[in-house]
This record gives C-alpha cells, structure tokens and sequence, in this order.
C-alpha cells in the first residue's frame, strides 16, 4: 500500500483475488500504515469477521541525502526510522503460538 494508492482500487483488486488465492498480506510504511490497516479491517467486515490475523509490527531505515546550497558546506545525511506493518489475512485457521 503506498500513500497515493486508492482503497477502493486496492480493496476491489484484493476482493477479486481472494476467493482463489485464500490469502492477502497488507504491508505499508509510513504515512501508508493508516491506510494498510483501514484495507484489511474493510477486508475483514467484507467476510464476516472470519478471516484469521497475524500482523507484524518493525520499521525500515531510510536515508536522505541533502546537498547544500552553499558548495563549501558537506552533504547532510539523515537517518530516519519509518513504521512498517505487515497484515496476514487467510481463511485458513492459524498457530496461535505465532509471535
């Protein structure tokens, strides 16, 4: 899931797909996680609530690289940490040990 990305688009796709599949992953990081979770909680109203869930938390680093303006001055670096989300949703029941 991607920040531009339309939920109907993602939804309706991710519907069609399903009955043959029997399984989606949501994944989406930074300002897409909003909108990863909003799918698969659409998803799960869609069939009932019968869907079983393992979702999974962790962030990814990214690196930005900004060139002065001023060319005496060094090139920034900034690291930063972005939330990631991972949403498993199947038909098929689950191990309930699953961290």
């Amino acid at each position: 899931v991607r920040g531009s990305s339309k939920i109907r688009h993602l939804l309706s796709h991710a519907l069609n797909e399903f009955p043959s599949i029997r399984s989606v992953v949501w994944t989406g990081f930074g300002q897409s996680v909003g909108k990863a979770v909003t799918c698969a909680e659409l998803m799960k109203r869609e069939y009932d609530n019968k869907l079983h869930q393992i979702t999974k938390l962790c962030h990814r680093k990214v690196e930005e690289f900004w060139d002065p303006v001023i060319p005496e001055l060094d090139q920034l670096v900034v690291t930063r940490n972005l939330p990631m989300i991972h949403i498993y949703l199947t038909l098929e029941s689950l191990d309930s040990e699953e961290l």
